[in-house]
């Protein structure tokens, strides 16, 4: 059988080695019901962005590499809130930070510094 870890290096070779070993371990590690308890909790996502009073950065991928926010999801989420920046990482996948953990890293840098 495949290594989780070899697995992972196949599926995602842009990510940096050091991801590997904690994302199985994540794996691993993660409760199956967890969500479940979450959800219970969870206010509608419309009420949550309407509340955002300040600056807001959202990063985005592509759907076509499994990322889960779509263009129609950011227009959505404007509206709700106003002040949402969108970064978009062509390419990306769910994981953004890992497929583009040096763009990612100089544009949440940047947002922070415009607004501190």
């Amino acid at each position: 059988p495949v290594s989780a870890e070899a697995q992972i290096l196949a599926a995602q070779p842009g990510w940096p080695a050091a991801e590997f070993e904690p994302w199985v371990r994540s794996k691993q590690l993660a409760d199956p019901g967890m969500r479940e308890r979450f959800d219970i909790h969870r206010e509608p996502m419309e009420t949550t962005l309407a509340r955002i009073a300040c600056p807001a950065l959202l990063l985005t991928g592509d759907p076509s590499a499994h990322a889960i926010v779509t263009p129609e999801t950011v227009m959505w989420a404007r509206t709700l809130c106003p002040s949402l920046e969108v970064s978009h990482f062509a390419g990306a996948g769910h994981s953004i930070r890992r497929d583009a953990a040096a763009d990612v890293a100089t544009t949440v840098r940047a947002s922070l510094q415009a607004h501190l």
